[in-house]
């Protein structure tokens, strides 16, 4: 039984992909609390906020031999909660009898991946412009998943050093962006 506990999330993704199971439990165990986060938020209800955990992670083994994620696994799972947000808040609206119509809900939707993309776009640019050193530690930590003890031992660098420099990046992102709430669970 391999250990995934240090592993980045790209090699979670291939075995995950390969039905493995230990691969899935790693990822719910890093990534519950944010989708929970995420929906609590939005949903102000704790069962909701379940469902909509168990709702992604049951799609996300459903889906896992067709999976193609081209962003990093966090972002794909946020907005993916994001979305299931969406569809709870739409069929809480239909059901209290507040006509949504299917062009409306489609363009609120078309809306929000355009703003996602939009802030994705943004963050790539600024991850891209930081300086090399800061740049490679931000992409090991938030793109591949590695914690800052990985970090510093693929880097040959202290942890202190990797804490100082995703303290940076963020920093830049949160200035360049303005710090907006989803932007805030995702740093």
């Amino acid at each position: 039984m391999p250990v995934f506990s240090e592993a980045p999330d790209t090699e979670l993704l291939d075995h995950l992909k390969n039905s493995d199971t230990d691969a899935f439990t790693e990822i719910y165990a890093r990534y519950w609390k944010l989708i929970y986060y995420v929906a609590f938020k939005r949903l102000n209800n704790n069962n909701e906020a379940e469902e909509t955990v168990q709702n992604i992670f049951m799609d996300l083994w459903e889906r896992r031999s067709a999976l193609n994620i081209h962003t990093s696994l966090k972002y794909f799972l946020a907005a993916a909660a994001q979305y299931q947000v969406m569809n709870v808040l739409a069929k809480k609206h239909r059901v209290s009898n507040i006509e949504i119509s299917d062009e409306n809900v489609s363009a609120n939707t078309a809306d929000s991946f355009i703003n996602f993309r939009e802030l994705q776009k943004q963050i790539e640019e600024t991850v891209a412009a930081l300086p090399e050193r800061c740049r490679v530690v931000y992409q090991l930590s938030r793109e591949e998943g590695l914690n800052n003890r990985a970090i510093a031992q693929k880097l040959g660098i202290s942890e202190k050093t990797v804490e100082n420099q995703l303290t940076k990046a963020l920093s830049r992102l949160r200035t360049r962006l303005g710090n907006p709430a989803f932007l805030s669970f995702l740093l």
